[in-house]
């Protein structure tokens, strides 16, 4: 048997660390890339028990991208974007969230191109957070 590779090594450790500690993981549950009736779009799924959180990823400039995010069942939820070449999570410049309410969902632009998870956080008191496994985009 041979050794794992330093690098995949060192990003699994990064992905163990970066956990938020209170969030439900929402597992990767499809990726696939689409070209009818939008061409180049890849959607990754990602699900928990209860709540299932789609991703549509888009070029958005050379380096970055545009991530339209909905969440089913349909709820007010506060993302986050959480990226591996970033100590802090990325966030637009005027917030520290993107706010998606509903089935018919919320764009995130710009993001950045790397090693990616969201954090969703539902809205009110007590807020319950799922957070994706982490994907390179």
């Amino acid at each position: 048997m041979e050794p794992v590779p330093t690098d995949v090594r060192q990003a699994a450790l990064f992905a163990f660390d970066a956990r938020e500690p209170d969030a439900d993981v929402a597992d990767l549950a499809h990726d696939w890339v689409t070209f009818v009736p939008e061409p180049g779009a890849r959607h990754l799924e990602f699900r928990t028990a209860v709540r299932s959180i789609v991703v549509e990823v888009r070029d958005h400039g050379r380096d970055h991208l545009r991530l339209r995010v909905r969440i089913r069942p349909p709820e007010v939820v506060h993302v986050k974007v959480r990226h591996a070449e970033r100590q802090q999570p990325h966030a637009c410049t005027a917030r520290p969230a993107w706010e998606v309410r509903g089935e018919g969902g919320g764009e995130l632009a710009p993001v950045p191109r790397g090693l990616v998870s969201l954090v969703c956080t539902t809205e009110g008191a007590g807020g319950r957070r799922t957070q994706t496994a982490w994907v390179k985009l």
